[in-house]
């Protein structure tokens, strides 16, 4: 049989049943099967990381959320204890600190210029965001940094409390004191 028509080992398959990786190179060959084996391990460990939460085992209760937390170091002064109220949502509280120590609670600035209205609305307490606004509160008085009320509450996401302020006066076109936002 002459060179030119011998035949290789797969060469005896008829070309129409004959898959394609058996008529490429052995560089073509190491390059089309490495191609599928670093997608998957590549793609393996991501797959158990991604649904493991899946096949774990779910707990009897999910895990309480932390705590608000909320920076007075004053909190055996009225005003301490009032904006800890806000914060916190105690209304009966803040009622009893209002009636104690008068409504000149309402408006006092803290840590750089924020009042309680400021904390109520970070907090997404929207019954004491109401009542702080029924006694008195500045709706759209902005701190140190040019924030208002209406910013704290739409930066946590309570939109019902910036619809409310903003229903009450405050600015929702407000832009941040530039040297303070990053």
């Amino acid at each position: 049989m002459p060179t030119s028509q011998k035949k290789t080992e797969i060469d005896w398959v008829p070309r129409h049943v004959k898959p394609a990786w058996l008529s490429m190179k052995s560089e073509e060959r190491l390059l089309a099967l490495a191609v599928p084996i670093g997608f998957v391990a590549f793609t393996l460990p991501l797959l158990y990381s991604d649904t493991k939460h899946l096949w774990r085992p779910v707990p009897d209760e999910p895990p309480p959320p932390p705590p608000y937390v909320h920076h007075d170091l004053d909190d055996d002064t009225p005003n301490g204890k009032f904006r800890q109220a806000v914060t916190s949502g105690d209304l009966t509280a803040a009622k009893d600190l209002i009636g104690e120590h008068g409504v000149k609670l309402v408006n006092e600035n803290h840590w750089h210029g924020n009042t309680p209205l400021f904390e109520a609305a970070r907090a997404g307490h929207r019954d004491v965001v109401e009542w702080l606004v029924e006694q008195g509160a500045e709706v759209d008085h902005a701190n140190e940094w040019g924030d208002a009320p209406v910013n704290e509450a739409a930066t946590m996401g309570h939109f019902d409390i910036v619809w409310y302020l903003a229903e009450h006066g405050a600015n929702l076109q407000r832009t941040q004191d530039s040297m303070h936002t990053g």
